[in-house]
């Protein structure tokens, strides 16, 4: 681990780590940390940079500094953690009228984003999110190809491909750094999906517990299940262990390949460490 000025850097770095043979990047920005993960040629990822930051212009210099980043390589594709997002079914969706999903959700300022939208579960829900025309600025002197999706996209993606509801009510619990997506079905069908900030140990417990309110599931007969590591969101099992009679821990299948050094990245416990990009 590195301290780069304000920013905090880990890195998981292949044996062999060439930076002429990086193909493609998957960057994933979340409120204070970014990661930075490389393929080779043979689709094996190759390093991983993680940073930890607290202002905006730390990001602008890791952009600047980041040897993954500014390898001679020029695509990638940007994955963005934040609330800006709304998920719209195959079937209602128009292209023409994403400005007007996202007012739905968020508040929007033309002027200052750029909208995209993704296909998941087959191109049966269209997530459609947003991102500062300035940060896309900043990325692209070093990654002109870069293209853009909701980080959302990877949670979601993983409940409706991967994950088997097994009970009349479960709710799934991913973290990720600062903020929890939370997964809710009922009678198989996924009846909710959202992302919260969370800054402290009360944001967890608040959100946790209104999400079951709302949706009037019973604590009792629940199953929660977590995927990855609470620590993230200043939770634990320990913690949640009283609330809930069904409580576990799933593992995360492994659709991702690594070089030798590399693979401690998924000592991390996030979804991104084992989940497809």
């Amino acid at each position: 681990m590195a301290n780069s000025g304000k920013y905090i850097l880990s890195k998981f770095h292949g044996d062999k780590l060439d930076l002429d043979e990086v193909s493609g990047l998957s960057l994933f920005l979340f409120t204070r940390n970014l990661i930075v993960l490389a393929k080779n040629e043979s689709k094996r990822i190759a390093a991983v940079n993680l940073y930890s930051f607290q202002e905006r212009s730390d990001l602008n210099n890791i952009i600047d500094e980041d040897p993954l980043i500014n390898s001679p390589n020029t695509s990638g594709r940007l994955y963005l953690h934040n609330g800006c997002f709304i998920l719209v079914p195959q079937s209602l969706f128009d292209p023409s009228h994403c400005d007007a999903y996202l007012n739905l959700h968020t508040s929007f300022i033309p002027s200052e984003m750029e909208v995209f939208y993704d296909g998941v579960h087959g191109n049966s829900i269209q997530v459609v999110g947003c991102a500062e025309k300035e940060l896309l600025s900043a990325l692209d002197t070093a990654l002109p190809d870069l293209d853009v999706s909701s980080g959302a996209t990877v949670y979601l993606s993983f409940l409706l491909d991967s994950f088997t509801p097994s009970n009349e009510q479960e709710l799934v619990l991913m973290p990720s750094l600062g903020s929890l997506y939370v997964g809710a079905f009922q009678s198989g069908k996924l009846v909710l999906f959202n992302h919260f900030p969370i800054h402290t140990e009360q944001d967890l417990m608040k959100y946790l517990f209104s999400t079951v309110k709302t949706l009037g599931f019973d604590q009792q007969t629940i199953q929660a299940w977590i995927i990855g590591d609470l620590a993230h969101v200043f939770g634990s099992t320990e913690q949640l262990q009283p609330f809930f009679n069904r409580l576990d821990h799933m593992a995360t299948p492994e659709t991702l390949l690594y070089e030798p050094g590399a693979i401690e990245f998924q000592k991390s416990g996030l979804l991104e460490a084992y989940w497809g990009h």
